[in-house]
């Protein structure tokens, strides 16, 4: 038992160590990457009502992000984070109800966080009218988010380009950074 309650306590240490490599910070401009770190631009549209907090997945074990403190409308969030693929994976209501929450079953809705980049892969759009009725989409709207880039970061945006990193090229984005 006494051995049970050691690796039990072995294993939450190795996950909160895991963990901790992927704090997310907010993007300054004097940032400076990390070697093998990227910044991921999250982007959600919410339409009706806002969701409480949205999680991904990330490419390690035990490794995982939030954001919180959506409103209607665009949302935006930089992360600096590990080079990997991140999936949307599930979409709280409530607050108070930690369990209300839809899970996100595509493996579409990914974002692939390049090295020295400023990765983004498309929108998450969020419709939640009532507890019957929700739904979620994966749009690319990168004009969009190249618009709240340069306004909100422009040291970074030139220093770690924006870089589409969907299941289709984007030939319009590359476009927009050219000029």
């Amino acid at each position: 038992m006494i051995s049970l309650c050691k690796t039990i306590f072995s294993l939450a240490l190795l996950g909160a160590a895991l963990s901790s490599d992927l704090e997310a910070q907010r993007l300054t401009p004097e940032a400076t990457l990390k070697n093998g770190h990227g910044y991921l631009l999250l982007a959600v549209e919410s339409l009706g009502t806002p969701p409480k907090k949205i999680l991904l997945k990330g490419p390690k074990v035990f490794s995982s992000l939030s954001i919180d403190k959506l409103k209607i409308g665009d949302n935006y969030r930089i992360l600096e984070v590990p080079i990997g693929r991140y999936y949307y994976s599930q979409v709280y209501s409530d607050e108070e109800k930690s369990s209300a929450y839809w899970e996100i079953l595509s493996f579409d809705y990914y974002i692939d966080v390049q090295e020295n980049q400023t990765s983004y892969a498309g929108h998450l759009i969020s419709e939640m009218y009532s507890d019957q009725h929700t739904d979620f989409n994966f749009r690319n709207r990168s004009s969009r988010a190249y618009k709240y880039l340069k306004e909100c970061c422009e040291l970074i945006s030139k220093k770690y380009p924006l870089t589409f990193t969907g299941s289709y090229p984007d030939p319009f984005l590359d476009l927009l950074i050219r000029e």
